[in-house]
Parts: structure tokens; sequence; C-alpha cells
């Protein structure tokens, strides 16, 4: 018999995986405004325990040389020139987190 490790996602992963699922039709734009909807409910006060849209608005902001407050009007732009194409960018955005959770397995 063999035993498979169930594995929880995180909210991030779960909006990748099925975009289409939390938002209309899937687009970057969406899944962007749903993790901007997500911080902006935690940081004024929504008890969340999974910091993940978070984390990825925060590494976008690093990787394509966003401002914080720039959020989520220019960053679309700035991503698609950073990556290319939408397609691209939620590729890496996925990469992130699955090194989020290389890393914090190996902790």
């Amino acid at each position: 018999m063999t035993v498979h490790k169930i594995t929880k996602l995180t909210v991030a992963e779960s909006v990748l995986a099925r975009p289409r699922m939390y938002t209309p039709d899937g687009s970057l734009a969406q899944v962007l405004t749903f993790f901007a909807g997500y911080d902006l409910a935690r940081k004024h006060g929504a008890r969340v325990d999974d910091e993940s849209p978070s984390q990825v608005l925060h590494w976008l902001t690093e990787t394509c040389a966003c401002r914080e407050y720039e959020l989520p009007s220019l960053l679309l732009e700035r991503i698609l020139q950073h990556f290319g194409t939408e397609t691209t960018a939620l590729n890496a955005i996925a990469d992130f987190l699955k090194a989020q959770r290389t890393a914090a397995n190996t902790e």
C-alpha cells in the first residue's frame, strides 16, 4: 500500500494552481488584484495566518524594481516588461513559491 503525504497549499499556491476558481478569468491582472486585496485586508486588521500573497507582491516589487505604493496599478505593466508575457510571469511566481516551500521544508 502506497502512502501519500498530503501537503497543505498556501493561499497564493492555491490561486496559482486554479486561478479561474478564484478570479473571473484567471488573468495575471486578476491574480494580482486578488493578492493585493488579501494584502490590504491583512494590513487593516483581518487576522490571516497565511502571508503568501503579501510575500508574492513583495517579491514582485523587488524583482521588477517597483515601489510598494505602485501596487497594483503600475505593477502589472512593470511585470510584463520584466517577464515578457503573463504566462512567463505566472510561472515565475509559481517558481518563487516553490522555492519558498523548499526553503521552509529544509529548515
